[in-house]
């Protein structure tokens, strides 16, 4: 009987180890978790807050375009200005219908409302040798997207500032057309991206619901010299599957921080609002 009681303290007393390290251990995820979801917001509202400062510091670049003196041998017209605004958004594609396109630039596609109305006329687009064709794909206008349009006005505005021979005028359509390159290629990589880390945390999300729906094992009772009761090993079975959830919200919470940093890139890139 001494060695059956000795036996069954020792069972109760590993038990009772067990179930507090697995208490400690859920504690720590459910803090790692609690510090992970301040993070994400405080890193939200840092996002939120340079993407109002880098859409002012936009206006304020648009406007000292907008008052920046223009050279009347270039065009008998003034180029775009923020006033006249652009015709397209960013997200509508179109398909078929004529597009213009550069050689300088043969990747851009701008539509002929915006090439006509803001385009046609601009002193960068003196030098460019656009010329009209069939888009068979479906695409967007590049002139929509405000990084790109920035960066049109920004050269327009150095070509039309006092007397700029050619070298210069070549040097300024090079550098449109990689700063065209890199923001377009930074715009395919991040659409995709989004969609990516979207998915993956619906997926986490649907997974973690299935674990909180499943049913937990209730065993009959063990005799006293079994290892754990029924109770136990449910409470084992709830906690274990409580860390693991604190586990994919840690995780979930991580890929929202960079979702949200890579949404508010993008928006800031094509120039549309946050419901975007």
């Amino acid at each position: 009987m001494a060695d059956w009681q000795r036996h069954f303290d020792a069972t109760l007393e590993r038990n009772r180890i067990a179930q507090a390290e697995l208490q400690q251990y859920a504690s720590a995820a459910v803090q790692r978790n609690e510090i992970a979801q301040a993070e994400f917001r405080s890193y939200a509202d840092e996002e939120i807050a340079r993407n109002d400062r880098a859409q002012a510091e936009f206006r304020r670049s648009l406007e000292r375009a907008t008052n920046a003196p223009t050279v009347p041998q270039l065009s008998s017209q003034p180029f775009a200005t923020p006033g006249r605004g652009f015709v397209c958004d960013p997200v509508t594609l179109r398909r078929g219908g004529p597009i213009y396109t550069s050689s300088y630039v043969p990747t851009m596609a701008v539509c002929p409302s915006c090439y006509a109305t803001h385009v046609k006329h601009t002193p960068l687009a003196s030098h460019f040798t656009l010329e009209e064709l069939q888009m068979e794909t479906e695409h967007t206008c590049d002139m929509s997207a405000t990084a790109i349009r920035a960066a049109w006005l920004r050269y327009c505005v150095r070509i039309s500032h006092g007397n700029v021979g050619d070298a210069e005028r070549v040097a300024c359509i090079i550098h449109f057309a990689q700063a065209f390159k890199m923001i377009s290629d930074r715009i395919q990589h991040l659409t995709p991206e989004i969609t990516r880390l979207k998915q993956e945390i619906q997926e986490a999300k649907a997974h973690l619901l299935h674990q909180e729906l499943g049913s937990t094992p209730l065993l009959p009772a063990l005799t006293p010299m079994g290892m754990f009761s029924a109770g136990s090993i449910a409470h084992h079975a709830a906690m274990s599957r409580y860390v693991a959830g604190s586990d994919v919200n840690e995780t979930v919470a991580q890929k929202q921080t960079e979702t949200v940093r890579l949404r508010t890139e993008l928006r800031g890139l094509l120039g549309v609002p946050d419901t975007y």
